[in-house]
């Protein structure tokens, strides 16, 4: 059984807006916009650096950006408001790439967007997705990009528990990670910029042993319940949900429609038909990682 970081993360987040997704595994048919310009923001990082890897030529893989950004202007030629978010974005993962271009060229890319997988134990297994994997002055690190309104907290950096998970996920699978890279990229028009420093920061994550194996012993929790869960029926699983109803997570979730009409007292099946498609997010199952 394959259990992913975004089925925990919707689990921890709201468990009915985890069983809308991998209970009747049913999803938005248009993504958030900031949904959106993540998925496409992290398209462009990957071109650029599938090409980098591929010919250590600078301008090349600029080129591979540019023709990834016109491929996602002719998907999105049905909703111009998107275009017009899409001709924000590819200023400012140039912006980004040429501001560290020194310290880029300085890195050896080992994989970009390469899926792992752990055995957690005999019922399951966690597969993840390194957005990027380096060497840097000989220390294997990792790099996950953040496609931000704003610069997170430091406070909530040092909680976030991605990259700390990930290198626990590594190194149990026998690599040598020493530690990664946040790569924020804020989105929103700032007035009086004065510097790169205020839309691009590449935040470094040192964890020590003990944060990565809180880290994962999180995880590994949220896990056990999901699997508890699972072997629930749809109407017993149903029936034991409960909604976050937190201002912070219901105005960024693409079910929040479903959930307010379902308690009203509508069984939401034309709003499920009209705005909703199967899940295809996932991994499969005989995909091997390498």
């Amino acid at each position: 059984m394959l259990l992913s970081h975004s089925e925990a993360e919707s689990f921890a987040m709201c468990e009915q807006r985890h069983y809308y997704a991998f209970g009747e595994k049913i999803a938005p048919k248009k993504q958030s916009v900031s949904l959106h310009r993540g998925n496409d923001g992290h398209s462009l990082m990957q071109a650029f650096f599938t090409e980098y890897r591929e010919t250590h030529n600078w301008g090349l893989a600029l080129k591979a950006v540019e023709a990834k950004y016109h491929q996602q202007l002719l998907e999105n030629t049905a909703d111009p408001d998107y275009q017009l978010e899409l001709t924000k974005l590819l200023p400012r993962v140039v912006g980004f790439l040429e501001n560290y271009e020194m310290r880029i060229k300085a890195w050896k890319i080992v994989a970009v967007e390469q899926e792992f997988r752990l055995p957690v134990s005999e019922e399951f297994i966690y597969p993840f997705r390194v957005d990027l994997a380096i060497e840097e002055k000989g220390l294997s690190k990792i790099v996950d990009w953040k496609f931000t309104y704003d610069f997170y907290k430091p406070e909530v950096v040092s909680v976030l528990p991605q990259i700390p998970k990930y290198i626990g996920a590594l190194r149990a699978l026998g690599f040598e990670v020493v530690d990664g890279y946040y790569g924020f990229i804020r989105y929103r028009a700032i007035k009086n910029l004065t510097g790169p420093n205020q839309i691009y920061n590449l935040h470094p994550v040192t964890p020590s042993r003990q944060r990565i194996m809180r880290s994962f012993q999180d995880f590994l929790v949220t896990l056990e319940q999901i699997v508890e869960m699972r072997r629930l029926s749809p109407e017993d699983w149903r029936a034991k949900t409960r909604r976050a109803g937190n201002n912070m997570i219901c105005k960024s979730c693409g079910y929040a429609f479903l959930c307010q009409a379902e308690l009203a007292g509508s069984d939401g099946k034309m709003i499920r038909h009209q705005d909703f498609a199967p899940n295809t997010y996932g991994y499969s199952e005989d995909t091997d990682g390498s």
